[in-house]
């Protein structure tokens, strides 16, 4: 039988990987886009496992999400499912979302990420992480999601509308 593996276990597989890439000071453009995907798979583990289908938010909608590369769709839907996001998490997927077309290949989107870029990308996975973690933790422990209290930086804004 096969071994059951989540999005957040692969998550943190290669965000482990990838840390070490930043580290030790390599930089490449598909870093990001890495970074990115890392992302990805640790949202969707949100909503692969706690997102239930409400009026706001349908399985197909869902489904949609778990297909998505965009991060913004993503954690909208996890808003539609009634849990709760920080304005730290929103300022980190605005911070992140979009370099998994733009670093990949060549064409007239494509650009060379510069130090700048690989920093934004650690400060973003960092924050999504521990999002994750903290919610995904209280989540498990039968917490409401009007009840989780989220570890953020309350100096941050929210998003402009």
């Amino acid at each position: 039988m096969a071994e059951s593996v989540t999005y957040r276990a692969i998550a943190a597989e290669e965000y482990s990987f990838w840390l070490k890439d930043i580290e030790n000071g390599n930089r490449y453009p598909s870093l990001t886009a890495k970074a990115q995907e890392i992302a990805e798979k640790f949202l969707k583990d949100v909503l692969d496992n706690y997102a239930l289908p409400n009026e706001t938010n349908d399985v197909p909608e869902i489904r949609n999400a778990l297909r998505s590369h965009n991060l913004l769709q993503i954690v909208d839907c996890i808003v539609k499912s009634g849990l709760p996001v920080t304005n730290d998490l929103q300022w980190a997927v605005l911070a992140i979302n979009g370099f998994y077309f733009t670093t990949r290949y060549p064409g007239p989107d494509y650009f060379r990420p510069n130090e700048s870029h690989y920093l934004r990308c650690r400060d973003s996975l960092k924050t999504i992480s521990l999002y994750v973690e903290e919610l995904e933790a209280q989540l498990d422990k039968g917490i409401a999601p009007d009840k989780i209290v989220l570890t953020s930086n309350p100096d941050t804004p929210p998003l402009p509308v």
